[in-house]
């Protein structure tokens, strides 16, 4: 039970110190080189990636303001890069809520040379059941 209550102190003193120390964006590149933009996804893909998302579920994410697409059995929410893409927004806005057709589309537009920024700019949601 101890232990338990150490490691909540512990979890969450480590998130305050962060949030202290990284309030701007400034000091936490001057600090890691990386922006907080490239550092939360990370975290977030990490840690959401034991989710099993169904095809359902996927597919009710289809909107400009809500964007979740399959790719290569996983499940990315792309809701915020969709502005940022530098095709514009209209050329994913078709294929979200989709897996197999988005990934044809992705493959066919961007063959691999793109799966690195998919996996940075995407939210990692879980798996594709």
């Amino acid at each position: 039970m101890m232990n338990k209550l150490f490691v909540g102190i512990g979890i969450l003193a480590v998130t305050a110190v962060i949030i202290f120390t990284f309030n701007d964006s400034s000091n936490l590149e001057k600090t890691t080189g990386s922006t907080a933009r490239e550092i939360i996804p990370e975290i977030q893909n990490k840690e959401l990636s034991k989710s099993l998302i169904s095809n359902e579920e996927l597919s009710a994410h289809n909107t400009i303001n809500d964007c979740w697409i399959g790719y290569k059995g996983k499940v990315y929410d792309v809701t915020l890069w969709l502005p940022k893409h530098p095709g514009t927004s209209q050329a994913i806005l078709p294929y979200c809520g989709t897996s197999s057709e988005f990934e044809q589309a992705f493959t066919q537009q961007h063959g691999a040379s793109k799966v690195s920024t998919l996996n940075q700019e995407g939210i990692l949601k879980g798996d594709l059941q």
